[in-house]
């Protein structure tokens, strides 16, 4: 059942928003996506050709191309949670109101502290683990594979931090419930991946599977 909740939730989020006209609460963070986007786009491709070899042959552009696009998902993975948060924080406020006719709150200033801290501490975490995939990945082939699920994992968090968050779930206790309700998690990474991995859709999905991911906590709860 945990499965078939997680595999199902990202879609289940874009039903919901469209099911109820959540259409204004999906512009503003799809728009701060794009911004974010093209200037992590920038930047990437600013490091990708100070960084990559052979500069003025015809493969330079493109190893410059490809590496570009390799950099920009990570950087744009650390940033969205972090500028476009109080945009999705209000449409998964929205659909909690919706279900069960009320949200609780961990308050302005409270909720905005736990917020950076968390932030800051899941932005290391993924930097590390970042690190440690691409050194490992020097000597294991198969590490490349460590790094989709860790990318996964860390989807799964940015999906089910929202209404965890609402609820002052430690950081260690965010973790702790992804971990716990492991099929559902699994179920969700998985389909929230495979939704990433279509072009551009990194830029327009991240409203619709933090929904996805609060319908299936609430389902979860009950």
């Amino acid at each position: 059942m945990g499965l078939y909740r997680g595999l199902l939730a990202p879609f289940r989020g874009a039903a919901f928003v469209a099911k109820h006209g959540l259409w204004g609460y999906v512009a503003v963070p799809i728009v701060v996506n794009v911004l974010i986007a093209l200037v992590s786009g920038f930047a990437a491709y600013r490091l990708a050709t100070r960084w990559a070899p052979l500069q003025g042959n015809a493969w330079w552009q493109v190893g410059t191309a490809v590496l570009a696009v390799v950099l920009v998902v990570p950087v744009f993975l650390i940033l969205y949670p972090l500028v476009s948060s109080p945009f999705i924080d209000l449409l998964t406020e929205k659909t909690e109101s919706i279900v069960t006719g009320s949200h609780p709150s961990a308050g302005l200033w409270m909720g905005a502290a736990q917020a950076l801290l968390h932030g800051v501490a899941k932005s290391g975490l993924y930097l590390f683990a970042l690190g440690f995939t691409a050194a490992l990945s020097l000597f294991l082939g198969p590490a490349a594979v460590l790094g989709l699920v860790l990318g996964a994992l860390f989807l799964g968090y940015d999906g089910f931090d929202y209404p965890l968050a609402r609820r002052r779930v430690s950081f260690l206790g965010k973790w702790r419930y992804l971990f716990s309700n492991f099929a559902q998690t699994a179920g969700y990474c998985a389909s929230a991946s495979a939704l990433y991995a279509l072009p551009l859709a990194f830029i327009v999905a991240p409203p619709f599977v933090c929904v996805g991911a609060t319908l299936a906590y609430l389902d979860q709860q009950r």
